[in-house]
């Protein structure tokens, strides 16, 4: 009995940890999400083709990689000020960059309506409009992460949550519903966008200082001009962007390549083996991003105790995720053909494979969101470059000496390698930064 009182008084005591019940709280959602992917998925993988999937892919990661342009990262920094007002004025500019951005890239991207750009980089399947589309689906991320950042700020960390599952759950209905009565890729990319802006209207709704949404020449963050935020953020357009952007492109350009050098089927078979075997790791990680990137910044400010946060908090994420990563490579070429269908069982081979890869990344994630708050920009900027060229000739490799599953094979080491680097060099980085010897370690 005296043992079990321990016992709940220690689980009473976790739960009360702010770190892990934020954590927990923006998990909330990340599962709600996830799982309503998981359970629509078995129905959409038999309303629409493997080509569907594929051309998809190409929509989201063009999407994915616009997105990082639209704010230069100055969305990034929202969460850093000690000063509220300097974080209002650094809202303001991203969504303002954004809304520029996406004027400028809709205008380029109208040209491929006219002139076979596609046909001549070996998307001869991608239907003409899908630029102009991955313009505006990358503008919605970009004005998403903006509020997410802006919320994480004032820890409202529920309300992101409640967003991210609201969101899922109309995007999956969406498709649902309008698969069963006609098919067509476009179903799949309106689902995509619809996600977004949905998420995009319930935080705006929501959200703590609602007045700064429509406050774009107020007293209040004239205050702080705009010269003066790229000066003191200047390490994020200049460094922290082409690494994210880097980093961006080096996660979506397989998908790309393989529609590019293969067929869209082959893009459709990565893109579900990559969103399945991502997806555990998901439910942990992306909480424990947005949440640990807002205490690593207040630990840098009080200057003691990031380095002890981060080691254990990547040990952490290592412990909870090695059983399930083994597992999903095991039963991955079993369980894709029965539950999907069985025209996808090569994506449940590549499935096995890709595990290798995101448990590296799940254990990475305080390392990335460490990242920004170091401010060593430029340091994992080189890194970045050297990925994003590791990766693309591991996949040219790949299709040069045997094929996708060969290229898959030697991407997913190639990230595996690559997540191990960073992790160790960001302990380093964050073991300096606080001063501490390495003898008292």
């Amino acid at each position: 009995m005296q043992f079990n009182i321990k016992i709940k008084s220690k689980i009473a005591d976790v739960i009360k940890k702010p770190f892990l019940r934020d954590v927990a709280t923006v998990s909330a959602g990340s599962i709600i999400a996830q799982i309503t992917a998981v359970a629509s998925a078995p129905i959409l993988t038999r309303l629409f083709l493997p080509d569907d999937f594929g051309i998809l892919a190409v929509f989201v990661s063009s999407s994915a990689i616009l997105a990082v342009i639209y704010t230069l990262q100055f969305d990034m920094a929202i969460v850093l000020p000690q000063n509220d007002m300097e974080a209002r004025k650094l809202f303001v500019l991203s969504v303002k960059l954004s809304l520029w951005f996406l004027v400028i890239l809709a205008i380029l991207a109208s040209f491929v309506l006219i002139f076979p750009i596609l046909e001549f980089v070996g998307f001869e399947e991608i239907p003409q409009y899908l630029p102009l589309l991955a313009v505006l689906g990358g503008f919605a991320i970009a004005i998403e992460r903006s509020l997410n950042y802006w919320n994480i700020r004032h820890k409202l960390f529920q309300l992101i949550s409640i967003a991210l599952a609201v969101a899922a759950l109309l995007a999956a209905a969406f498709n649902i519903t309008l698969g069963l009565f006609t098919t067509g890729v476009w179903i799949l990319i309106l689902g995509s966008l619809l996600n977004h802006f949905v998420n995009i209207l319930i935080q705006m709704v929501y959200s703590k200082d609602r007045e700064v949404f429509k406050d774009y020449s107020s007293k209040v963050t004239d205050q702080i001009k705009p010269e003066k935020l790229f000066n003191e953020y200047s390490d994020f357009p200049k460094y922290r962007m082409p690494q994210s952007l880097l980093n961006t492109i080096g996660q979506n350009i397989p998908a790309l390549l393989l529609v590019s050098l293969f067929n869209p089927a082959v893009g459709g078979f990565y893109a579900l083996a990559y969103r399945m075997v991502k997806m555990p790791g998901m439910l942990i990680s992306e909480a424990v991003r947005k949440v640990f990137f807002q205490k690593s910044a207040e630990l840098k400010n009080q200057k003691s105790g990031l380095y002890k946060s981060l080691l254990k908090t990547t040990l952490w994420l290592a412990a909870t995720g090695f059983i399930p990563f083994i597992l999903l490579a095991l039963v991955s070429p079993t369980i894709f053909p029965f539950v999907f269908g069985d025209e996808w069982q090569s994506a449940g081979v590549y499935a096995s494979y890709l595990t290798l890869w995101m448990y590296a990344v799940f254990c990475n994630t305080p390392s990335a969101a460490v990242m920004p708050v170091l401010r060593q920009q430029k340091r994992y900027l080189i890194f970045n470059i050297i990925s994003l060229i590791v990766r693309v000739l591991t996949i040219y490799l790949g299709a040069l000496t045997g094929g996708a599953l060969e290229a898959i094979i030697y991407l997913s080491l190639a990230g595996l390698l690559y997540n191990l680097i960073i992790i160790v060099d960001v302990h380093i980085q964050a073991y300096r930064d606080e001063g501490l010897k390495t003898t008292e370690v």
